[in-house]
Parts: C-alpha cells; structure tokens; sequence
C-alpha cells in the first residue's frame, strides 16, 4: 500500500481468478440447493405440523403442554372459550394442582402422577376441578411425552375434551331416576304402566294395597288374569286404551271397581298417558289411580243436605244473615248472597272452590291463623266464635263476626254477621270519652299547675330582687360566689314556673301571623346556642312561604325544648334534623290527629336516640311524667310543648321505636289572612 504500513498484495494471474470464481459459483449452486431442499423439508415439516394441530382441534376442545416438571406451560385459546376460564389459571400448576388434590393422600392422583413420572402415554384421564365461578368442571385429556434430539424429556403434549354438560345431564337423569323411584314407591296414590294391549306391567305397593293384594306379583297374575267386571278388568282397559288413543291421556276418568275378594266396591279416579320413544312409538301406557269413594259418598250426602236445607238458606238470606258451607279439603262450598254484598264481592265464584288461607289478600285479619284456632276450637268444644276484618276492593274495611260449627261429615257451617256500623260507632263512643277524659285530666292540672306557679312565682321574686340588692353591697368574693348562685338557682325556678304558667294556658303572649319557614331558621340559630358541640343541627325548610298565626317567642320555645329533649336522648352526641314542611291532611289522615282536613304547617325534630319504648309513648305528654335521672329534667317540658300547640289549635305526633331514634311531628294549622309582618330584630 502507498502508506508504508502493509505489504501490497499481488494480483492473482487473471487465469487464476477465472477458476475461482468458477469455483466458488460450483460451492453457491450446491449450498443454495441444500438450502433449497431444507426449506421444502422445513414447509414439508410446517405443514405436518399445522396438520396435526388441526387434527387435535378438531378432535378435541382444546390443546395442552408440560414441562419436565409436569406443569402447564400452554394451554390453547379454545379452553377460555369453551369452559369461560382464563388459561392463566393453570399457568405453571401442575395438573393436581389445578384440581386441588394432593396426589401424596389421594391415591387416584398418584397413579397419575406415577404415569407421568414414569414417561407413559395416558389417554382419557378423567378429572374434575374448580372455576373462577364456583361451578365444577369436568375435563377427559391424554398425553405424550416428547423429548429432545438428545433423548432428553422435555414434558408432555396432549389433548382435552369438556365432560362437564355429559355429566351434569347424567347426574340430573339419575336424580330425576332416583326421585321417581321415591316417588313411585312412597305415593299414597296408585301408580301403574301397562302395555298398549292393556298388560299389566308395574304396580306401585299404594296401587296393590289399594284393592287387597299383598305383593306386586299376586296384583299382576290377578288382574291380567281376570274375567269380565272383576278388578280392573278388560273391559276397563279397553275403554282406557280408547280414551288414550284418541288424545294421547285421559284425566279423571271415573270407574266401578272390585277388590281383591271380588266384594268390596271401590270408586276409583284414573288418569293416564300413553309414552312414546324416540321413533314415535308408543312403548307404554302410565298413569295413577285415586281412591275416590269417601269423597263420591260425601258430595252425594252432601248434595242431598243442601237440598234440604235450601228452605233455611233463603230465609237466612232475607233477613241479611251471611252463610258459608266449607270443607278443609276442598275450601269454600257454598256462599249466599248475604255474605257476597258484606265483602263487597258479586259472584260466589269469586270464592267457592277457594279456602280461607287463600283469601289473605283481602283480610287484615290473619286467616290462616284464624282458620287454625277455628277448627281447633271445633275439635274441642264443638264450635267456634270470632271476628274477622275484611278490606273490599274499594278499600273500605269491614266488620264481620263469624259462628261455626260442625255440619255433615267434614263440612262447616259458618253463620255471619256485618258489625262493621256498631264496631264504628263503639270506636267512636270509646274515642270521646278518651278525649273527654283527657280534656278534663289536663284542664285540672293546668288548674293546679296555675295556682302553683302563682304562688310560687309571689315567693321568687322577692327572692331574686333581694339577692341583687345584697349582691351590690357585699365585697367578699365567697359570699357574691355563693348570691350568684341563689340567683341562678331562682331564676331556673322562675323558668319553670313560667313553664308552668305556660302548660296553663295563662301568660301566653300576643300571636300574630308570621312564615314558619323563617321563624324555624331564627329558632334554629337560638337552638345552636345550648346544644353541646357535639351535637350537629341540620335544618331544611321547604319552597314557599307556610303563613300561621303563632307567638313567635312561643313558636321558639316550642324548638328550642324539642331540640333539648332531643339531645338528652342522644345524650349529646350524634345529629338532629329540624325540618318546616307544608302538608294537606285528608279526612282520615285529619281524624287520627284530631284536626280537621285542611293546610298545616309541619315542624318536625327526629333524632338518632335511643326511642322511646311503646308502654311509655302514651304518657310523655302528661305533666311531670320523666325517665330521666333525678334532677335532670322536671318533666314539664313536652307538657309545655303539649299545651302551647294546643293552643294553636294544632296537634303532635309522635314516632318512635326503641333503638332507632324518635321523630316529634307538630301540625300547625296554616293561614292565608295576611302576610306575615316583617322579621323582628334581636330576637
């Protein structure tokens, strides 16, 4: 080279170079055919092997293979599709893994591991394991080891088919096989098969029993044996096979038949049907026989007593008496027109055929319990008085009271009567006198309440304006520590004696009209003041304006008292909602409040207490009535609350149950006479 650095290498003779380039194209043509015949036996080879995938698709669900140490290592997509269960569940478990097994316990587990171990071929290994869902799955697979060039094993290959559905159906069938057999051995009705000629081929031990034999075999040899008329003979299964033919069953159809001695008459009821198989062909005859004798005896007797008493129903009817003639088995029989118009029902049909229990619907009365007590009563005494409640379609709610009594053979007979305008007018006689009661038991303590409260309230104030007096004179701390309190002590007194005054009626201050919905935000800021902090006060009042004719220190008296009843329940913690709604009463609504129909304003103050038990809701109204500890509560304050909304015209309700907090309800009636006046400042 011209640098120096390396020797020039000579040029080749141009011969040279001539015969080795001949050379090295002779090399190229036979690597490039040895490439050439690789890649066909490499196709060749492919598509051998894309072969036998197929091959195992098609003949399988899905494809699988293992490391040398027996776990999963693939699993085909068609696995997920066909079972819903992610391949990566197997992923690296091995097969006993998956399933759940421990093959060192389970001995079925450890002759397949064995195999495994061993480098044997399996085929339809059988197993079941777990889904992602819950549900069993059940899997047949088999396998080949495969092994290196070396002779190095390398795992195994295999393929697998889903059993689940197969076994599933085959389980079903066997519990379907299992309950017929249960079925078929402990009915207390006859079950027979018989061949399309009108063979005899099975008699269930009820069906045997039923005409006299002692076994299964004694039955068959007799009635296949039999002459005309006797048992179940061949002129009744000729009339059965006709019947089947032309419809393929025949329900309820009604024989004649004789025992085993060939005496004894038995009325049966008969329904069959004819079974095919999977060509159409019918195989057999199936069906069951009742015992209908008692019950033919029984509607025949019955019948005729209904005609001889048909006299005495129609006159029951004219005179407004209910009737109804029942059994247990078979319900109601028979109602007149009477019972009809007291339940609001025009069709007997809309009951007969149907028993009491099945009436629910219309009853607030329970009657299955009612129906129980009846025949009990029955069984022991011979008959049975009570009352029933029954709701119409309209709603409206009936009175009914019911006699009963034993009539023929299992039947009943029901006389009733429709109380419903004497139980109304007993409820409303026994409504005025509670509340006339009440009236006088609360005009008589606020007499008293009073005459107290002036009394007392003659004593207090002398007591309050001479501890100020001294209170200004004297110096020393302990002694103006000590007034401070006498004064805080009489004026608590002062309060509830003004409470007092309050329950009443007498000190009650001027009303005018003013909107709740404002009036309850500006009690709501009074009532934060003397709730602990604890406590949280939640306040919603509704759209509008809700115009009412109230005092309005009272109207905050009124919450600030229900606010602080709620705390005590809750024992300062938790939270109040003190809500404003306007509401429309209707007459019913109206009556249980003792109001009239109309607009009300609704406070309502719920908290999150302990409620208040059921034998004490009646009475927190009533004056000094309290379940708090001693010097918690003088048990004046609801009976403030009580006498202020009464003086409003107005009413409370009370929800509660105890554990689960209570809701205080007042209802104050709304007006619409003018405009409330203008928000009062500082108050």
């Amino acid at each position: 080279m011209k640098d120096g650095t390396m020797a020039d290498i000579p040029e080749e003779p141009p011969e040279c170079s001539a015969e080795r380039l001949k050379e090295l194209a002779d090399t190229n043509a036979r690597l490039q055919a040895k490439i050439d015949e690789q890649s066909l036996a490499l196709a060749d080879l492919e598509e051998s092997r894309a072969q036998l995938s197929d091959l195992a698709s098609a003949a399988s669900d899905w494809v699988w293979k293992l490391d040398d140490q027996l776990r999963f290592i693939f699993i085909s997509d068609s696995f997920e599709r066909i079972t819903g269960i992610s391949p990566s569940m197997a992923m690296g478990k091995t097969r006993w893994e998956v399933a759940g097994a421990d093959p060192d316990c389970d001995e079925f587990w450890r002759q397949h591991r064995d195999c495994l171990m061993a480098r044997k071929t399996f085929r339809d290994f059988r197993y079941s394991f777990i889904s992602a869902e819950g549900q069993q799955e059940y899997s047949r697979t088999s396998g080949v080891p495969y092994f290196n060039g070396a002779g190095r094993f390398l795992g195994y290959r295999g393929t697998a088919i889903r059993e689940t559905d197969e076994i599933l159906a085959r389980q079903k069938a066997a519990q379907l096989e299992q309950s017929y057999r249960e079925i078929y051995e402990n009915a207390v009705v006859g079950i027979f098969r018989a061949t399309p000629e009108g063979a005899f081929l099975q008699a269930n031990p009820a069906m045997v029993k039923l005409f006299g034999f002692t076994d299964e075999k004694e039955f068959l040899e007799a009635v296949n044996n039999a002459a005309e008329n006797l048992i179940p003979g061949p002129p009744l299964r000729i009339a059965l096979k006709k019947g089947i033919e032309g419809s393929g069953s025949i329900e309820a159809f009604e024989a004649e038949l004789l025992d085993k001695t060939l005496k004894n008459h038995i009325w049966v009821s008969i329904s069959a049907s004819e079974v095919r198989d999977e060509n159409g062909t019918v195989k057999y005859f199936e069906g069951m026989v009742r015992d209908v004798t008692k019950q033919n005896k029984a509607e025949t007797e019955l019948k005729e007593s209904e005609a001889r008493n048909r006299a005495i129903v129609e006159a029951l009817d004219r005179a407004q008496v209910g009737l109804s003639i029942t059994t247990a088995a078979r319900g109601i029989l028979y109602v007149n027109s009477s019972l009809l118009k007291f339940v609001g029902l025009t069709d007997e049909s809309q009951v007969v055929g149907r028993k009491l229990a099945d009436l629910q619907r219309h009853g607030l009365s329970d009657f299955a319990r009612i129906g129980r007590e009846m025949y009990d009563s029955i069984a022991k005494t011979g008959s049975w008085k009570g009352d029933l409640e029954w709701r119409r379609a309209d709603g409206t709610i009936v009175y009914l009271r019911a006699r009963s009594a034993p009539f023929i053979d299992d039947a009943m007979i029901h006389v009733i009567l429709d109380t419903t305008e004497r139980k109304e007018l007993e409820q409303r006689e026994l409504k005025l006198e509670e509340g006339l009661k009440q009236s006088q038991k609360m005009e008589a303590l606020g007499q008293m309440a009073g005459g107290i409260a002036h009394e007392l309230n003659n004593l207090l104030h002398p007591v309050i304006n001479f501890t100020l007096l001294i209170q200004d004179q004297i110096e020393d701390p302990k002694l103006r520590h000590y007034l401070s309190r006498v004064l805080e002590c009489s004026r608590k007194a002062a309060n509830i004696v003004s409470d007092g005054l309050t329950f009443a009626h007498k000190g009650a201050g001027e009303r005018k009209m003013a909107d709740l919905m404002e009036l309850t935000k500006r009690a709501a800021r009074f009532t934060r003041g003397i709730l602990p902090m604890d406590i949280e006060l939640k306040i919603r009042t509704a759209e509008g304006a809700a115009i009412a004719e109230v005092n309005e220190t009272e109207f905050i008296q009124v919450v600030m008292k229900l606010a602080q009843n709620a705390n005590d329940a809750m024992e300062g913690v938790g939270q109040i909602l003190l809500q404003m709604d306007c509401v429309n009463l209707d007459g019913a609504d109206a009556e249980k409040l003792s109001l009239e129909a109309g607009e009300y304003a609704c406070l309502i103050v719920s908290d999150q207490g302990h409620g208040i038990p059921d034998d004490i809701l009646d009475h927190i109204f009533e004056p000094f009535f309290t379940t708090k500890q001693v010097g918690r509560g003088t048990g004046l304050g609801l009976t403030v609350v009580y006498g202020i909304v009464k003086g409003w015209n107005g009413a409370i309700a009370v929800e509660s149950q105890k554990g689960e907090g209570a809701t205080v309800k007042v209802y104050i009636p709304m007006s619409h006479k003018a405009e409330p006046a203008p928000e009062a400042k500082g108050i």
